[in-house]
């Protein structure tokens, strides 16, 4: 089953049985989906980056409509915008995780259950329906990782992801997750046709992280 870049970082980012978002990425996922967003329209050809600045490329845009409306967005600009500038413009609201989630219901991979948030407020909360897709994608990753064996770009670009969303543990025990996030900048680094991209996307993914961090910090103090 095809899943898109910011799916495949999603289901790791969910609690399997609750549904519900680990506390450890909480802060991070809605950068890393936008994230995930544009590093899937570089490898479309629809996107390319030049002096950490997203530009539209392509004479039509995806026919996904969710990248469709992105790359819309992109191209309509006059000039080209800092990358982060897109990963803030998406990520600062839920919109583009709630329509990945209603993908991953469509396809029968997670399934939609109605709760009670603080017992009061109604909302829903996400369990797996079917494990085989995330199972697929975890030992992919892990050989990806341990194997030292050469990696297709799309890979690497969502390991990249993984760990600027601090979801290395999600992957690897504790024992082998310094030597993961090691290969993990290794294989970022070395990685040809998309290493730009992908150190500069996830670089922006990672700023958006510490400066909504500290301004949360800085609200509760």
């Amino acid at each position: 089953m095809e899943l898109t870049l910011a799916e495949e970082l999603l289901l790791l980012a969910l609690k399997d049985e609750k549904g519900t978002i680990l506390l450890s990425a909480s802060s991070g996922l809605h950068f890393g989906l936008a994230g995930a967003a544009l590093m899937e329209l570089f490898l479309m050809k629809k996107a390319d980056v030049q002096d950490k600045r997203l530009a539209a490329a392509g004479t039509a845009g995806p026919k996904d409509p969710i990248l469709n409306e992105i790359w819309q967005a992109v191209r309509d600009k006059e000039k080209p915008k800092a990358i982060r500038f897109w990963v803030e413009k998406y990520g600062r609201t839920n919109k583009l995780r709630n329509r990945c989630l209603d993908r991953l219901v469509e396809k029968g991979i997670l399934a939609r259950e109605k709760r009670k948030v603080l017992f009061v407020f109604p909302g829903n909360r996400y369990p797996t329906a079917n494990p085989r897709p995330e199972s697929e994608e975890r030992l992919r990753l892990r050989r990806a990782v341990l194997d030292h064996k050469p990696v297709e770009p799309r890979t690497v670009m969502l390991l990249s992801l993984i760990q600027a969303c601090d979801l290395v543990g999600e992957i690897f025990p504790k024992p082998e997750k310094k030597e993961a996030k090691k290969r993990i900048k290794e294989m970022v680094k070395n990685e040809e046709i998309g290493r730009v991209v992908a150190q500069e996307i996830a670089a922006g993914v990672a700023a958006c992280i510490v400066a909504s961090t500290v301004a949360s910090c800085a609200a509760s103090g």
